[in-house]
């Protein structure tokens, strides 16, 4: 095995880096350094673990690691590794895609391609109704007593996509209960109510409150 001393390699000009047309194998414990910058098509054929920084490597090649600790980092592209750990924020320009997660907290929209388990205690807030509207962006469940006279309902807020369904728990003293146009019971006539008692609204739709089917279930003691 033959050894040459040099300082410094240079082209035959004299004024640039070297092509090392087969490649350049560094030994193990050894280590890159300078000022200058490594070709990307170079990078395959290093044969060793470096250390450092990134700063010094141009173009775009695939970085692949284990394991990526930051206080915050920004991905504009597509990263592969095992474990990555974050003290900062971490900003996606893209799509960040999950396989099978164990456990997200998301404080906006989760898209599932396919398949979402909830596991847990579900439950919803109750929404008392001040007046006759009911507001269909405060929840899913309602509750509502009427006393006297002609209760005339009315929705608002439904959600313009997608199903949305909701409950009314009408507890009922006197007066009697009046629908929106939009509502379709069973036999389009609306259950009667029977005073003291509380009857269960299920109303549901699909198209943006255009129709809503209507369900109930009746005479619950109070």
């Amino acid at each position: 095995m033959s050894e040459i001393r040099v300082n410094k390699l240079v082209d035959e000009a004299g004024s640039g880096a070297v092509e090392l047309t087969q490649g350049a194998t560094i030994p193990s414990g050894k280590t890159l350094s300078g000022s200058g910058s490594i070709n990307a098509g170079l990078i395959p054929t290093l044969n060793q673990n470096t250390t450092g920084t990134s700063a010094g490597l141009s173009g775009a090649p695939d970085i692949t690691v284990n394991n990526i600790v930051g206080a915050a980092v920004t991905f504009s592209g597509a990263v592969s590794g095992t474990t990555g750990t974050f003290s900062g924020n971490v900003s996606v320009g893209g799509t960040l895609t999950y396989q099978d997660v164990t456990n997200v907290d998301s404080v906006g929209v989760i898209t599932a391609r396919s398949g979402l388990h909830l596991t847990g205690v579900y439950k919803e807030n109750i929404t008392a109704v001040p007046a006759l509207e009911i507001d269909c962006s405060a929840g899913n469940y309602f509750t509502k007593t009427i006393t006297t006279g002609t209760n005339t309902f009315t929705f608002a807020n439904v959600p313009s996509s997608g199903a949305y369904s909701f409950t009314l728990e009408l507890t009922h003293t006197g007066g009697t209960a009046e629908w929106p146009g939009s509502v379709k019971f069973p036999g389009n006539a609306a259950p009667n109510l029977t005073n003291g008692k509380v009857t269960l609204f299920m109303f549901s739709t699909n198209d943006g409150g255009v129709k809503f089917r209507g369900s109930t279930l009746v005479d619950y003691d109070n």
